[in-house]
């Protein structure tokens, strides 16, 4: 019987004050007679970033015994992002991760799922800070917030000025992902194909609400695919100028 660790998170803001104790109780149920669970890992953070203490001391353990597994009780307990899957890949590979909300994390179409999963947990994430900005931005121009001062005030909307933009940035990459996946996996390959898949299924949806079309998709897609060639031509320029 192979050791397992059972890694459990819930986020700053999680109104359900017994999280821990749910998530521990199934995943002890789902090890029993199959796993022998040897550490709890539990910790209160953001899933947007790995750098979480517990997380990290749960990666060196499976790097120093590599017949060791993770359980986490869902995709997003682990992370809330599509850039956290790579880290994690080396680990699926080596079959030393097991998430309870998916059966088999060793087939292609699982490491599909498990990035879809990433990608909705960020398209979530994204609307809550959506609503926050959009509140800070409501409350600066009525000249008010939530008892603050001007200086405060000023520091709130510069707060949702940079929220809009990162969420603006992460819906991109978030729709460039849904349209690789959507051809790699659903092999579709044409915008309004795309677009009728997302509309009807409300995977993800566009930033103001509404549905998508051929030209919006097109557009994102555009702006994110020319950020992206241009961070590849600079870190070429600059690998060239270090060689």
């Amino acid at each position: 019987m192979r050791n397992a660790i059972l890694y459990i998170r819930k986020s700053t803001n999680d109104k359900q004050a017994n999280s821990f104790q749910i998530q521990l109780q199934a995943m002890r149920n789902y090890c029993d007679g199959v796993l022998n669970v040897t550490h709890i890992m539990q910790e209160t953070g953001t899933g947007r970033t790995l750098d979480r203490e517990k997380l990290q001391e749960t990666f060196k353990l499976l790097k120093e015994d590599k017949t060791r597994v993770v359980v986490f009780y869902r995709v997003d307990r682990y992370g809330r992002t599509i850039d956290e899957f790579k880290p994690l890949r080396k680990f699926i590979d080596n079959n030393q991760v097991r998430f309870m909300d998916i059966q088999d994390a060793e087939s292609k179409a699982d490491m599909m799922l498990i990035q879809m999963k990433l990608i909705l947990a960020e398209q979530e994430s994204r609307l809550l800070g959506q609503r926050i900005a959009a509140t800070h931005a409501y409350l600066a121009l009525e000249g008010r917030g939530w008892g603050k001062s001007s200086e405060d005030m000023k520091e709130m909307r510069e707060k949702a000025n940079k929220t809009i933009q990162k969420n603006a940035d992460s819906f991109g990459e978030a729709l460039y992902a849904y349209d690789i996946l959507l051809e790699q996996v659903e092999g579709i390959t044409t915008i309004q194909e795309k677009c009728d898949w997302l509309n009807e299924t409300g995977a993800i949806t566009p930033p103001r609400g509404g549905e998508f079309t051929p030209s919006s998709y097109y557009r994102v897609l555009k702006r994110i695919k020319a950020r992206k060639h241009h961070e590849r031509t600079k870190r070429k320029e600059n690998d060239n100028q270090a060689g």
